[in-house]
């Protein structure tokens, strides 16, 4: 018997806005215990009108070690649709891009395995 199995990220919807600023903005957030950074697309902080200072990061997986140019964003909070409640991140980091494909997006056909 084959078998296969397939990990997923939880998706939910957030809203974002800068600590002190009027601008929110809803999207959506993966949650995952890979990382010991918070990570947000550089289109976001666009969104926010936010220019984070610009770092080289070294980004290390279990097979590989590359290095990724960055921008540190201050004081981001981040809340559930209904705003019941908050999270202020003081430093998040900008990319680019994820490394996620679109074939990596779960189906119903793997929630349900």
């Amino acid at each position: 018997m084959e078998v296969s199995f397939v990990t997923a990220l939880l998706i939910m919807a957030i809203k974002v806005k800068i600590k002190g600023s009027l601008l929110c903005i809803e999207t959506y957030a993966s949650l995952g215990n890979g990382s010991n950074f918070p990570f947000r697309l550089a289109s976001l902080m666009e969104r926010l009108m936010v220019v984070g200072m610009k770092t080289r990061l070294k980004l290390t997986t279990v097979d590989s070690s590359n290095g990724v140019d960055s921008a540190v964003c201050n004081d981001l909070m981040v809340a559930d649709l209904d705003e019941n409640v908050a999270i202020l991140l003081q430093k998040v980091l900008s990319r680019l891009a994820t490394p996620v494909g679109r074939d990596e997006i779960p189906k119903q056909e793997d929630v349900e395995r």
